[in-house]
């Protein structure tokens, strides 16, 4: 399952199969694709740049609270949550930090273009 927080809401789908079935909330309507690309993003990252590697300045970076929050929820139960903050001065990327681990880094900007799709997808459906 994915589950994202942002601004208020909670968007969460569930996998069926090869499709992402959005669970909550009711009625919304999130594309598979959509999600199968935020999850390819999280789970496929290259090395990523470590900014501050013991979070000494995560308010900086946006993550104190965070922007949004993207947590995967895997069969067993474990769940990997991943704060998203704010955009590089480049606005290249976007930092973020793993729940529970102090180090800051920098993930693709699409990670964020995709929450922000997901979420105002699940929005505009939920009617």
């Amino acid at each position: 399952a994915v589950a994202i927080e942002s601004n208020g809401l909670t968007v969460r789908c569930v996998r069926e199969g090869a499709r992402w079935q959005t669970e909550q909330p009711a009625r919304a309507t999130v594309p598979s694709d959509l999600v199968g690309a935020m999850v390819d993003q999280l789970t496929q990252v290259p090395d990523v740049e470590v900014v501050d590697e013991q979070g000494e300045r995560a308010a900086q970076f946006g993550l104190v609270p965070p922007q949004a929050t993207v947590k995967l929820i895997l069969k067993s139960g474990r769940a990997i949550a991943v704060a998203l903050g704010a955009r590089n001065p480049a606005q290249t990327a976007v930092y973020g930090r793993v729940e529970g681990a102090p180090r800051v880094v920098l993930l693709g900007l699409n990670v964020r273009y995709y929450q922000e799709l997901i979420v105002q997808a699940a929005r505009g459906t939920a009617g």
